[in-house]
């Protein structure tokens, strides 16, 4: 039996929706502010040319991160990627991970990072009683800080943009 589940996290960025949009969509950018690139440094990762756009792909295989795949399932600038979650190991599934980009009268934006999916019961139990499904809430709003210090960065002349 399957459970769903769904992680929200959101963050207000001051740089513009069509600055931050681009910067989800590009696949070529993922390992500068991905929290799961971060805690896996050692990923082996791959990224499809064009790296960004509906069809672009993100592949990555690690001990702690296990191996799948990203793909840009829908782009609409400035305000909505949504990413199809291949997982192959350690579990295999299938996920979908939304950012919806709100542009706010100050010139910059919120950025909300849902995923959503199901899992075996047993794998529910287990995120529940280990408090995993709040981790990974904190693993979106950390990585959606690492978006904002990117970006800064790049503004900076600090970082790459791309």
């Amino acid at each position: 039996m399957q459970r769903a589940f769904e992680h929200v996290a959101r963050h207000r960025l001051g740089f513009a929706a069509v600055e931050v949009h681009a910067a989800i969509e590009d696949l070529g950018r993922w390992n500068a502010w991905s929290p799961f690139y971060a805690m896996d440094p050692e990923a082996q990762t791959t990224v499809s040319i064009p790296s960004s756009g509906e069809g672009a792909r993100y592949g990555w295989q690690g001990k702690r991160s296990g191996r799948g795949t990203l793909t840009v399932a829908q782009s609409v600038a400035p305000s909505t990627v949504v990413m199809r979650v291949d997982f192959d190991a350690p579990i295999a599934s299938t996920s979908v991970a939304r950012f919806d980009v709100v542009a706010d009268e100050a010139g910059g934006c919120e950025v909300t990072w849902t995923m959503t999916g199901t899992r075996p019961w047993w794998l529910a139990l287990l995120s529940w009683a280990t408090g995993m499904d709040a981790q990974m809430v904190g693993h979106f709003r950390d990585g959606l800080r690492a978006l904002e210090a990117h970006l800064q960065g790049a503004a900076d002349g600090r970082g790459s943009a791309g």
